[in-house]
């Protein structure tokens, strides 16, 4: 994939803000020098994710390996459970597992990465299905798995992330649509030129993906080599573009043989193996579908990426000039007695603001601390909600007695109760933390006015809409628009990282393969009974486990923000006594002069000034 362009642009970009890193670290703003740096960090390591779903048997392992150019995944033959895929570029190969609640990064073995990938029941009998009922709750502790390998896909810049089936476990299928897919520049979704868009790839469509994120997925149907006629392709792209109709406008389709482009590619790069070679690579339909995405990455995400730390940077050059520059102005013609009374003056005002000001988050975090209680009690509310009302559909279920019938009934029920309740526990988490910053915004400012302190930085956010943060005024701060944030985390999107590992449909009732003897040995009334029961039993089990997790995280997340935050307002606070010192060091030098100062910081101004391209 062809990503010079933008490469060139972010390495023109990245040489901007590291002039503006020398220019801050002069003027000795250290507070403004980190959080340059670390934007800085984050523009060279910012790559194009481009996520991978589908429904079993839709050859995503082989898809992505035709990709990369290079058998990588392991394919199954068999429905089985996956962890999530992170793959990007590396100078040599290393498996890293990242794990849920822990911050510790596990490297592992080829061999036991292979392992992990693709679990799936052994048999049909009791120790079986324990058996993988233990490598499912094992699998359940792992966020997911990373593979760095030196690719030709992923050098420019781009990281593949491989999901697991959309019909696998429901955790699975939350983060796909709650986490990976709203995060993602594309998304590719896999479908079947045998069985083009089945109603459980409607199901999942309609009801799970979020419209705002429709319009980034490319569908790509695979099996082109599986075609008895040539001519039953166009067919089938007709097909799905009247299935789709109404509900994507002018989706991106193409048919694809991802065996054949493996092979291809192996073959050109010299493996030996057993299978077909296609004629010309092609007739796999693998160059359009790339070049399109290579399009569309450059064309149409690129800039909105760039865009974003383009204004970053014009608000760090804004924040040098009114801040170190605009101090150093105020100073020139200054006595220097006049500016030792004046650090004097300072010191012992800035050390009560400290003091102040951690009071203020010593009552924040008591604060958000009872408020995790009455937050996690509305989500297990929720969750016993949508328990029942799973129930109830299930008593009175009059459909077909096969697991894609019940599968879709059931997903008609649960995902607008799901979609509602996350928007309702997203809502509930912003009004929280909305009136907690604006109490300890209104004691900060209290605090800066009592004391005398001038200040233009006081609370750090994150837009909406860039999702990168923002130097604000205090004044300015208005959390209607905006999502608090701390430090070099994102924090705004906050709901999403805490719901991605909630459950809706219990993980047991589509997982294990013993199910299906409910829709073969019992009638109607005992199947819905047994399933009823099945379902209760499931939830009962999760739910508490479920409500644990999200107060620990929602824990972990507010003390992460106030602590963020906390010592932001700390490095402010110091960063002045800083800066004044060091001019006030500067004026004791004997050959410290006012004129020769000022053109100086005429020449860093108009300097500041051409960084920035907006």
């Amino acid at each position: 994939m062809d990503l010079r362009k933008y490469i060139d642009a972010r390495n023109e970009l990245t040489k901007r803000y590291q002039r503006l890193i020398e220019i801050a670290d002069s003027l000795e703003h250290e507070p403004l020098v980190n959080d340059v740096r670390t934007s800085c960090n984050m523009l060279s390591e910012d790559v194009f994710k481009v996520v991978v779903v589908g429904e079993f048997s839709r050859g995503k392992s082989t898809f992505i390996n035709a990709l990369l150019g290079k058998k990588l995944l392991p394919a199954k033959t068999n429905p089985t459970t996956t962890t999530i895929n992170r793959i990007t570029y590396g100078d040599s190969p290393r498996y890293l597992l990242h794990f849920r609640q822990q911050e510790d990064v596990q490297e592992i073995s080829e061999e036991k990465f292979k392992s992990i990938v693709a679990v799936e029941a052994e048999g049909d009998d009791e120790d079986a299905q324990q058996a993988y009922k233990n490598a499912l709750q094992e699998l359940g502790n792992i966020a997911y798995t990373e593979l760095r390998y030196p690719l030709e896909f992923t050098r420019g810049g781009v990281e593949l992330i491989d999901t697991p089936g959309t019909n696998d476990l429901d955790q699975a299928r939350e983060e796909i649509t709650l986490r990976f897919i709203p995060q993602a520049d594309a998304a590719i979704m896999l479908l079947s030129a045998e069985q083009i868009l089945a109603r459980s790839e409607m199901d999942f469509l309609r009801e799970r993906i979020l419209k705002s994120d429709i319009s980034k997925i490319f569908f790509v149907v695979n099996f082109k080599d599986r075609l008895a006629d040539p001519a039953d392709g166009e067919r089938i792209l007709n097909l799905a573009r009247e299935q789709l109709q109404g509900l994507v406008n002018q989706p991106r389709l193409f048919l694809v043989s991802s065996r054949g482009a493996l092979n291809w590619r192996r073959a050109e790069a010299g493996e030996v193996f057993k299978g077909k070679v296609p004629k010309t690579f092609e007739e796999t339909g693998f160059p359009s579908l790339e070049r399109v995405l290579s399009d569309y990455l450059i064309e149409e995400r690129a800039s909105t990426k760039l865009f974003k730390y383009e204004q970053r940077l014009a608000r760090y050059v804004r924040c040098c000039q009114s801040e170190s520059i605009a101090l150093k102005r105020r100073c020139l013609g200054v006595e220097v007695r006049k500016l030792e009374e004046e650090l004097i003056s300072l010191r012992p005002k800035l050390e009560r603001a400290r003091q102040r000001s951690h009071k203020a988050f010593e009552n924040l975090r008591s604060y958000l601390q009872l408020e995790t209680g009455s937050l996690t009690s509305d989500y297990q509310r929720g969750l016993k909600n949508i328990s029942m009302q799973v129930q109830k559909a299930m008593h009175s279920y009059d459909g077909p007695l096969d697991v894609e019938a019940v599968a879709h009934g059931l997903e008609v029920i649960t995902a607008p109760l799901q979609q509602k309740h996350d928007g309702y526990m997203n809502q509930k988490v912003q009004e929280c933390l909305a009136n907690a910053f604006e109490s300890v915004q209104q004691k900060l400012k209290e605090i800066f006015q009592t004391e005398q302190l001038i200040t233009n930085r006081a609370l750090v956010a994150v837009d909406e809409h860039n999702n990168l943060p923002i130097l604000l005024d205090i004044n300015a701060v208005d959390m209607s628009e905006v999502h608090i944030m701390g430090g070099g985390m994102i924090i705004g999107g906050l709901i999403l990282a805490v719901n991605a590992p909630f459950i809706a449909i219990p993980a047991a009732f589509f997982g294990g393969k013993y199910i299906m003897q409910h829709f073969e040995a019992y009638q109607r009334a005992d199947f819905r009974t047994k399933v009823s029961a099945q379902l209760r039993s499931r939830y009962d089990e999760i739910i508490p486990q479920q409500a644990e997790q999200f107060q620990k995280k929602l824990q972990g997340q507010f003390r992460s923000l106030c602590d963020s935050v906390e010592e932001l307002i700390d490095q402010q606070l110091l960063s002045q006594q800083q800066r004044l010192e060091s001019i006030l060091q500067e004026k004791n030098i004997a050959q410290y002069n006012d004129d020769a100062e000022r053109k100086h910081l005429d020449e860093l101004d108009r300097e500041l000034a051409g960084l920035v391209r907006l």
